[in-house]
């Protein structure tokens, strides 16, 4: 009686874990890759960006060598990008571009790299901040990318935009320098604050506080009783933003 009941539990035992492993597969949808992109697709026109990430996703696993594989792959680094998980899509554009380094749409890939950054940068904090006053390594990344995927494909359907949010950083970058430079001033630690006008002046060329950049060094050098210096600034302010309001200033209209 007392082996027929051990095997009685054996039994028991066995039927319950055939139970176990029959759910867990009832779980995973029996579809073929075609039907499941089909429904991955179906989520993305929707906009339900969870859903079509985790068919994408089995797609990737169950089928790699599929035909919708790649295209799996690709609409993925667009799922995660449009679902606000830019580290992910980052992840994913690199590792995309690793495995199919030749791929005749890898451009996208280097593309939306650098688009992530730049949302990393842009929208990194709910917090309404100044984008200047943050810390410029989002930012100068977010550049970096943008201008690896420029100078690798400077004809692509996508290098317009990437131009775009690049004389955006730019300007931001510059903001921040001479921010930093107004700051030195304040200060009196007026060679610091000349440095920083240069920085904005040669680095961040035509940026949108390049003639602010050009006052400051004109002040600066003034305290530091540096005439010739001071007229050298106000000319090139002179001649590429005549208009600029501190050439009314009293202090250098002598000069």
């Amino acid at each position: 009686m007392k082996k027929l009941s051990t095997i009685t539990q054996n039994l028991s035992c066995l039927l319950l874990l055939c139970c176990l492993l029959a759910g867990c597969a009832n779980k995973i949808p029996d579809s073929s890759d075609a039907d499941l992109y089909a429904k991955a697709t179906y989520d993305l026109d929707k906009g339900y960006y969870t859903a079509a990430i985790q068919k994408l996703k089995g797609i990737e696993s169950r089928f790699p060598f599929g035909m919708f594989s790649i295209q799996a792959q690709l609409d993925l680094i667009y799922a995660y990008y449009a679902s606000g998980s830019y580290q992910l899509c980052q992840a994913a554009s690199t590792r995309f571009i690793r495995m199919h380094p030749n791929y005749h749409d890898v451009d996208y890939c280097y593309y939306m790299k650098g688009l992530s950054s730049y949302a990393i940068y842009a929208f990194g904090s709910k917090l309404p901040l100044n984008l200047a006053t943050r810390a410029a390594g989002d930012a100068r990344l977010a550049f970096q990318d943008l201008n690896d995927f420029i100078t690798r494909y400077p004809d692509s359907k996508y290098a317009k935009d990437a131009r775009q949010r690049m004389v955006s950083i730019k300007n931001t970058l510059a903001k921040h320098e001479l921010m930093i430079g107004q700051f030195y001033f304040k200060k009196k630690a007026y060679v610091a604050a000349i440095n920083r006008a240069e920085t904005v002046i040669d680095t961040f060329q035509n940026s949108n506080v390049t003639a602010d950049a050009l006052v400051l060094m004109a002040q600066s050098y003034q305290q530091l009783k540096l005439t010739a210096e001071v007229k050298t600034a106000l000319s090139v302010l002179k001649a590429n933003y005549p208009k600029h309001p501190a050439l009314k200033d009293a202090k250098f209209s002598k000069l």
